[in-house]
């Protein structure tokens, strides 16, 4: 057999040659200084908690998430030390090098003001041609090395060139320096063989120039910084979000604190030591006395009650739980604050937080919270009350049942989330109705419900109390719990005064009926209240014994009250105090529910206890009401009265009483404790009484009426006022006075009315003068405006009196009085302190300021050209500034242009100033153009100043002022004028005023001037004069005086300088009347002496 074989013919597929895309591209660098806090901060960052584009820059595990970043940290102490390459100044030369293995490049610097090197390589070309064609990257390794005064050279980078390029590649290394005495010297090696026999392999790279930097140094002292620097090619050119979550502020907290386990231990003795601490408290306290972040230049130690606030760090410490399983502080502020803003405002917010209330009293600054409280700072009973309680609420429409709490979730990289709050019984009491609240500074979910439970249980207990008291408004200050024993809500006595004091035996005003176990509850003489358990009861009721001594002996006299489980007195946090009258103080305070922070805290929910014995059932209504008539002698007059009274009701707690006479409208008495009221100075007619009891829970009774009952009372109707005058010499205004009659001593106010003619028709109301006051002013009137007036008595139950008759009255005429006022008015003018003002002050002032602002300013952007010549004792200059200014609440823009000539003693001087200033609430523009000449003792000064003010304090002005002056060796001439606009304390003024020696109008016919109008030395001269209405306190004739239809001897009336007085009349077909001082001549008309009196 034989082995046939045999081969495929054909041939291979021809290899395309592949060429790698460049990889090795120049990159830019991103550096980023970051301003973190001002002060020095606590910090404790690592790359775990630098973000770029919120991701970590390093994973738990410590590898990282971006390649090419390095950054640095500072604290912000005052002795940091400065962040080498922020900024730097650098002096770079061209080296162009080409380093080879056997050739490296060095260089030696002996500048040892010099910080670091900055050498840049560059790689013209970097690819390796395969024996296939395929073109690819290759690897060029080098190494950076440096030697300090003459030592061995140490490699400080150690680095490869990896990839492929084209075109030119170029990288920088800084190559820090450290200390050295001769200098140093820095040395370029290429580890990778050169490939001079390999053509195909192309790997050169050259050193393209080096740069000798010179850091600023600048380190930024109590300033926080974050130093970074990234690759800008992993981020498209783009700059990402660079965040960084660290530990905040060092502030003053007590030396025995340790705000890392919260804990304090031992005594507090009042000393400070610095850490971070995001406990609330000790942050307020922080603000209201750093100097620069907070209000430390306003408010010293002493201001500050840090023992109060001490407390409110302990409360803000306690653990409580997180919802979890775990626990965390009831509160704390992680709060970034950014931006400037109202003092008050920040430190409201901020004590906020922990739910702290701040305010103002006996010179400090009080800081407090709603937070659990023992027993009550004070009580008040009707004993120490003037008047009785009087309770409101608010309106069902804002009883809130849920709560959308916004806060910052550290889960979610600090950004905004909510967490919703509910609360089922307010739910299905109100229905739906949603509150919407941001917890400033809370990063907790726990807490944002902690947050939103304590607002909506604040809410539903919204009940508020008023009351007038004596000098006890001196005790409490605001946010103090104070303790309410009303027995007139809790159906039974549970409040009085201390009759005697034995020991642990208190002896009361009354009988009570309570027992052993309950609390009784005192005002010590210290101003503060204390409770003791009852231990006895004496069998008459009266005396107790308490099972321990109270800090300070009780006295007779003091308030007390009985707080027990089964009736508890009504808490309210005091929200005002205010002086009413000598003597008296309001208090307003709102209800304050003492159990309500244990459902906040731990969920746990505790029925509060019954404030009342009276069951919430229906009430009946008042039996046996009697109207009856009493009357008593006041000033020698007997005044009736009105009496009304009916039977306690079973349950009520007060009474709404209503009355009215004759079937009129029902009168409101308000709301009683008693079952009777008065109404005094009655008049004679028919009384209705109308009555309704009222329990604890507001549940009322029906209306009771009583019989219809005749009074006598006073008969007829008040007297009208006495002597009802009204003035003529008041300014702008007419004054109104009268008295008052015997008797008159019920009057409720005086009613006044004016016309501009007796017409009852047109009469308008002017005022309702509250009595006893018996004067009234009508202001705001025209010169020599007319009005009528009259005016009648009302007595407090309506009865009216008379009118007066009509009364003339006329806003002043007098020349002397008008001027001064208006003078007066105008003088509180800018327009009037402008144009008064010495010609060059207001001018000179307002440049010279404006340098100061210029030269002082931190941070401005000023541009100014100059040209001057000079030669001996002549100079010429032109000198012009353009300046920006910017803080962080006012811009300002200045434009000022000076123009000066001197030769020797001999000068003049041309200025333009013009000023833009705009501020949050106000804005202001000044536009100023001065010339000044001087030769010797002589100068000249010509200034035009405008003016505009619009702020939102009511400040609103705009006007300009021109005056020319001359100074004669001391001796000024001034002519000016100005025109204003201006809101002042008398409304808005518009004036035009002129300062002059002499003021004249003329007109200039056919080429000649002729005088119109002239002002000299106070008086006015007018050639011609056409005058609508005229009031004259006094006139001279210098010729005659006569009416515009005068014709001698037919019509009119003509009065002579001489005395002549003619008169012609129409009637009867005419004739005329001549008087003068010898007699009185009438004649007919035909003119014909008909009579003559006098000489005759």
């Amino acid at each position: 057999m034989h082995l046939i074989e045999g081969q495929k013919g054909g041939s291979k597929k021809q290899h395309k040659p592949y060429e790698q895309p460049d990889n090795l591209l120049s990159t830019a660098k991103l550096k980023a200084l970051i301003a973190l806090s001002e002060g020095e901060i606590q910090g404790d960052i690592t790359e775990q908690n630098i973000y770029i584009d919120n991701t970590p820059l390093a994973n738990a595990d410590g590898s990282r998430n971006f390649n090419g970043v390095t950054w640095e940290f500072r604290n912000g102490s005052q002795t940091q030390d400065y962040i080498k390459g922020i900024p730097e100044i650098s002096n770079e030369l061209r080296a162009n090098y080409i380093v080879k293995a056997n050739k490296p490049w060095v260089r030696s610097f002996s500048n040892l003001d010099l910080d670091a090197i900055r050498i840049k390589l560059s790689l013209p070309t970097h690819v390796e041609y395969k024996e296939n064609g395929d073109m690819v990257g290759t690897v060029t390794k080098y190494a950076i090395d440096l030697s300090t005064d003459g030592s061995a050279f140490e490699t400080v980078v150690n680095a490869e060139f990896n990839g492929k390029t084209t075109s030119e590649y170029q990288r920088d290394h800084r190559i820090n320096l450290p200390s050295a005495v001769n200098g140093w010297a820095i040395r370029v090696r290429r580890l990778t063989p050169d490939s001079n026999s390999n053509s195909k392999l192309i790997n050169a790279f050259a050193v393209s120039s080096y740069a000798e930097v010179i850091d600023s140094k600048l380190r930024y002292p109590n300033t926080a910084l974050l130093y970074i620097e990234l690759d800008a090619s992993q981020f498209n050119g783009a700059v990402p979000k660079i965040s960084c979550k660290l530990k905040g502020k060092l502030v003053q907290v007590p030396d025995n604190y340790d705000p890392v386990s919260r804990t304090y231990s031992g005594i507090w003795r009042g000393g400070f030591k610095m850490a971070y601490t995001n406990n609330p408290a000790w942050l307020a306290y922080y603000l209201m006395r750093d100097e620069i972040a907070g209000m430390g230049l306003r408010i010293d130690s002493t201001m500050i009650d840090k023992w109060s606030i001490y407390q409110l760090g302990q409360y803000c410490d306690q653990m409580v739980s997180d919802g979890k399983g775990g626990k965390e502080p009831r509160f704390a502020c992680n709060e970034y604050i950014q931006s400037q803003e109202d003092a008050y405002t920040v430190l409201k917010d901020l004590v906020a937080s922990f739910r702290g209330i701040i305010f103002w009293g006996n010179d400090q600054i009080c800081l407090t919270a709603d937070m659990p409280q023992d027993e009550p700072d004070f009580i008040y009973h009707p004993s120490n009350v003037i008047g009785d309680f009087a309770y409101s609420g608010g309106s069902y429409k804002n009883r809130y049942t849920s709560c959308l709490v916004a806060y910052s979730d550290p889960n979610n990289h600090y950004c905004d989330d909510v967490e919703a709050v509910w609360d089922y019984d307010l739910m299905r009491r109100y229905d739906v109705n949603v509150m919407k609240l941001t917890a400033i500074g809370c990063t907790s979910q726990a807490e944002a419900q902690r947050r939103g439970r304590w607002a909506l249980l604040s809410n539903a207990k919204d009940e508020v109390i008023t009351f007038t008291v004596g000098l006890d408004g001196y005790i409490p200050m605001p946010a103090r719990i104070i303790g309410v024993a009303d027995p007139s809500r809790s159906g039974k006595e549970n409040g009085g005064r201390i009759h005697a004091v034995s020991g642990r035996k208190i002896t009361l005003d009354r009988v009570v009926d309570y027992s052993a176990g309950d609390r009784l509850v005192i005002n010590l003489p210290d101003g503060t209240a204390q409770s003791r358990t009852i231990k006895a009861i004496s069998t008459d009721k009266k005396t107790i014994t308490v099972s321990a001594n109270y800090k300070i002996e009780p006295v007779a006299g003091a308030v007390w009250c009985i707080d027990s489980d089964n009736i508890a007195i009504q808490y309210f946090r005091v929200t005002s105090i205010s002086a009413t009258e000598k003597g008296r103080f309001t208090i307003t305070a709102i209800q304050h529910d003492p159990d309500k922070f244990k459902y906040i805290d731990e969920g746990i929910r505790i029925e509060s206890k019954p404030i009342t014995v009276t069951p919430p059932s229906s009430i009946s209504t008042p039996k046996n009401i009697v109207v009856s008539e009493s009357s008593y002698i006041s000033q020698g007059l007997s005044i009736a009265s009105l009496n009304a009274t009916w039977d306690t009701v079973e349950g009520a707690t007060n009474y709404v009483a209503q009355w009215r006479k004759d079937n009129s409208a029902w009168i409101n008495v308000g709301r009683t404790n008693g079952t009777n009221f008065t109404v005094e100075g009655v008049y004679s007619g028919v009384y209705e009484v109308r009555v309704r009891a009222v329990n604890a829970i507001d549940v009322s009774s029906p209306w009771a009426y009583s019989q219809a009952t005749s009074i006598k009372g006073k008969v007829g109707k008040p007297d009208k006022p006495i002597g009802f005058t009204a003035s003529d010499d008041v300014v702008f205004g007419v004054d109104l006075k009268w008295s008052f009659p015997d008797g008159s001593g019920d009057t409720s106010h005086t009613e006044i009315q004016y016309s501009t003619n007796e017409s009852e028709e047109k009469a308008l109301l002017l005022s309702n003068v509250t009595y006893p006051s018996c004067s009234y002013s009508q202001t705001g009137l025209s010169i020599g405006q007319v009005f009528f007036y009259r005016a009648r008595l009302v007595d407090k139950i309506g009865n009216v009196s008379d009118w007066t008759e009509w009364v003339r009255g006329i806003s002043s005429t007098n020349t002397n009085d008008l001027t001064d006022h208006i003078f007066d008015e105008i003088k509180e003018t800018d327009a009037w302190n402008s144009l008064i003002d010495s010609v060059d002050n207001a001018a000179i002032s307002s440049i010279e300021n404006a340098k100061a602002i210029i030269e002082n300013a931190l941070a401005n952007d000023t541009e100014t050209r100059r040209r001057r010549v000079e030669n001996g004792s002549l100079s010429a200059e032109i000198k012009e500034t353009n300046s920006v200014l910017l803080t962080e609440k006012e811009a300002t823009a200045i434009a000022l242009r000076e123009l000066n000539s001197k030769y020797g003693d001999v000068s003049s001087n041309l200025t333009e100033f013009k000023k833009t200033t705009a501020e949050q609430n106000s804005a202001t523009a000044q536009a100023i153009q001065s010339i000044n000449t001087k030769v010797g003792d002589v100068s000249t000064s010509i200034s035009d100043v405008s003016e505009t003010v619009n702020n939102l304090n009511g400040k609103i002005s705009a006007h300009r002022t021109m005056k020319v002056k001359i100074d004669d060796k001391g001796q000024q001439y001034v002519a000016g004028m100005t025109m204003g606009v201006e809101n002042t304390d008398n409304g808005m003024q518009s004036n035009v005023i002129f300062l002059a020696d002499k003021f004249m109008v003329m007109n200039q016919a056919n080429g000649n001037p002729v005088p119109a109008f002239i002002i000299k030395d106070g008086n006015v001269i007018m050639n011609g004069a056409i005058i609508g209405r005229a009031s004259l306190n006094f006139a001279t004739i210098s010729d005659t005086i006569q009416s515009e239809n005068y014709v001698p001897g037919k019509s009119g009336w003509r009065l002579f300088k001489d005395g002549n007085f003619e008169i012609n009349s129409s009637f009867l077909g005419g004739g005329r009347i001549e008087l003068n001082g010898s007699g009185l001549a009438v004649f007919d008309e035909r003119n014909v002496l008909r009579v003559k009196l006098g000489k005759l």
